[in-house]
């Protein structure tokens, strides 16, 4: 009889410490996942920001080329015109 009653008592452990162990699993993963969204994010972030400073950059050397181009095509040079 006490050696059913021990088996038993093992068993419910068991299982209580598996549904433990699983809630905790739950808990860190969506804690992780969450985390882990967040992190994503602040980089997407990061890079918007960084960027636009960059198109701006792009741009205005853009516009250069295109005043150098032009004064080349028309063969008149006035270094005054690339500093606009």
């Amino acid at each position: 009889m006490h050696h059913f009653q021990v088996l038993t008592s093992a068993e419910q452990a068991k299982t209580k410490l598996n549904a433990h162990f699983e809630c905790l699993r739950q808990c860190v993963n969506e804690a992780l996942s969450e985390r882990l969204a967040t992190l994503l994010q602040s980089v997407d972030d990061v890079v918007s920001e960084a960027v636009v400073p960059l198109d701006h950059c792009q741009q205005e050397i853009q516009q250069r080329v295109n005043i150098a181009v032009q004064i080349l095509d028309t063969g008149q040079f006035n270094t005054s015109q690339l500093f606009l």
